[in-house]
């Protein structure tokens, strides 16, 4: 893979002391999508300019889903994230979507995205939310320290996928979607999320875990999206 040609240098800098950093210029190609805006937190579609994280060294620039060259990410090995805090802490119900595609599974955990916990070891029961795979191959959907495994196995399929989450605060569940059709309910959980933090592509805490493959359409609301707007994101990418 060709590696990016920066403008400028950029530096991985730790995102808690300097977090807005811009994305390189990858030239990408801007899709028209039906994007909600009310209660939107953040939006990356990682194919131009952009602010909110920081890159880590090695993130490359690749095709997206449709073909267009350098319009998502290409995440392979240990340091290869995204980082940075969000604009308000998500203690209340939200809605994660994101587009991915593995690149054949690792053997090991591998995290697509994990917010709402400092960035250090060991946080208490719930303070973290994540979606992943874990070591046995299954996706997990939940939060640190709380077993919220799920039983739907991430399989050989490498095409891409479109992942959604909600969470309801006050009914205390999730809602796990997979390419449009929900595959996992997690129920009776209480999620207490005390940071702004983010990383796509790892765990918050070990970044030896990373998503072995491509990511794009990171979006974050802080608010539980209709079923018709997620099955918009859905088509429209």
């Amino acid at each position: 893979m060709k590696k990016l040609i920066f403008i400028f240098s950029i530096f991985f800098i730790d995102f808690k002391t300097f977090s807005q950093t811009f994305l390189p210029t990858f030239h990408g190609v801007h899709h028209t999508k039906k994007i909600p805006t009310n209660g939107l937190v953040a939006y990356f579609d990682f194919s131009s300019g952009e602010s909110g994280y920081t890159l880590g060294s090695g993130v490359e620039a690749t095709t997206d889903k449709n073909g267009n060259a350098n319009s998502a990410v290409q995440l392979d090995s240990q340091g290869e994230i995204i980082s940075g805090q969000f604009s308000e802490l998500l203690d209340d119900d939200f809605t994660v979507s994101i587009w991915a595609k593995h690149d054949g599974y690792a053997g090991r955990k591998m995290w697509l995205i994990s917010f709402g916990s400092p960035n250090s070891p060991n946080p208490s029961k719930n303070q973290a939310f994540h979606l992943g795979i874990h070591n046995n191959g299954n996706y997990r959907v939940g939060s640190w320290n709380a077993g919220h495994g799920t039983n739907v196995y991430l399989g050989n399929d490498d095409s891409w996928k479109h992942y959604v989450v909600t969470y309801d605060k006050s009914e205390k569940i999730y809602k796990f979607y997979i390419n449009n059709t929900i595959s996992y309910n997690q129920t009776n959980h209480n999620l207490s999320l005390i940071s702004k933090d983010f990383i796509i592509g790892s765990q918050l805490f070990w970044n030896n875990e990373n998503w072995n493959g491509k990511i794009d359409e990171f979006g974050l609301w802080n608010r539980i999206l209709t079923s018709q707007e997620i099955t918009d994101l859905y088509n429209n990418y």
